[in-house]
């Protein structure tokens, strides 16, 4: 997949990347040695700035309630993930943007995928929420007002997904 960010957020991250998706089977931490091995060797020539595993959010073991996140989970480096899949006028671009800006102070991030094609006049975006600070009985309802909100602005969202991050090589700084 490649990815066009509609903005850099960081000045040595590039505002487009390449990413390559695998699936393991195996237990968090012990896999993660295996996953490096295998993504230094199969991608040796390529700059890997980043290496994420990801479990879905209804798997045993992601923290249900904000103290079990607290407790058993690092708050800067495990988060919810929740993204969402719009269509966009070519025009209304700005509007999106705007809304991810201002909406309710939640960190929304808006990028595309540069390889899929404008289909009439709509560009498919993907709107992108990370949550540290928080279990997820919190996170879904966080989740229920991004949609809402969205829905609101007439932006509904075709696809929705949530995922826990469970280890994260790269963490985002704050936007400015």
């Amino acid at each position: 997949m490649f990815i066009e960010f509609d903005k850099q957020r960081v000045e040595d991250e590039p505002q487009e990347q390449l990413m390559v998706s695998s699936h393991y089977d195996g237990e968090y931490p012990s896999i993660v040695k295996q996953i490096k091995e295998e993504v230094y060797q199969d991608f040796r020539d390529f700059r890997i700035i980043r290496i994420k595993i990801i479990v879905l959010a209804s798997n045993a073991g992601v923290p249900q309630t904000d103290v079990d996140k607290i407790l058993f989970w690092d708050e800067t480096t495990n988060y919810f993930e929740f993204r969402y899949e719009i269509e966009v006028r070519k025009n209304r671009k700005q509007d999106v943007q705007d809304m991810c800006r201002r909406y309710c102070g939640f960190d929304l991030d808006l990028s595309h995928n540069a390889f899929q094609r404008i289909h009439g006049r709509h560009l498919p975006y993907m709107i992108t929420m990370r949550l540290s600070d928080m279990g997820k009985e919190q996170a879904l309802k966080r989740d229920e007002e991004v949609v809402d909100c969205l829905t609101r602005h007439n932006f509904p969202p075709s696809k929705c997904a949530c995922e826990f991050i469970v280890y994260d090589s790269h963490i985002p700084l704050d936007k400015d």
